[in-house]
């Protein structure tokens, strides 16, 4: 007697068919979490280089208090007590953002507000107080950061 196999080709290609189904969804979802995990990674960069682009506008602000500390204190005691720097490019030589520092002069106590601009639009802003002391000729002694707040949009 003799025997003879047959082979079916369709029960093979379902086999198929199924794990290539599979294994193209489970590619599908690889893809999409992999794009979702790059999309956060860059707004997470995003966010961290404009929070210290805010903080070097404020660092700047304190340096600039530091420099113009007579300028300041005469221009409060003529009623002057706010000046608003605008900054076209910050940071200086690559430009991305717009910069607006305000210094607000009061007793003692110098406030810094620092907002980071993107198309029209406040991305990031700080604001931060720093406390000064001046001897009788109105030379800078002491100088101290107190308090930091930063709003992120």
């Amino acid at each position: 007697m003799k025997v003879t196999h047959t082979t079916s080709f369709g029960s093979s290609m379902l086999i198929i068919v199924f794990i290539m189904t599979a294994l193209l969804i489970a590619g599908a979802a690889l893809w999409r979490s992999t794009s979702l995990m790059i999309e956060i990674g860059h707004k997470r960069q995003q966010h961290t280089q404009r929070t210290y682009l805010t903080e070097s506008l404020l660092y700047y602000g304190v340096a600039l208090c530091k420099e113009q500390v007579k300028y300041l204190l005469t221009e409060a005691q003529s009623g002057k007590k706010t000046h608003t720097l605008s900054l076209q490019a910050w940071p200086p030589g690559t430009g991305a953002y717009q910069g607006t520092l305000v210094i607000t002069t009061e007793e003692k106590v110098f406030t810094l507000t620092a907002r980071l601009v993107e198309k029209q639009m406040v991305v990031c802003s700080a604001q931060c107080k720093v406390t000064y002391k001046v001897d009788a000729a109105k030379k800078l002694t002491a100088l101290s950061i107190d308090a930091w707040t930063f709003n992120v949009a």
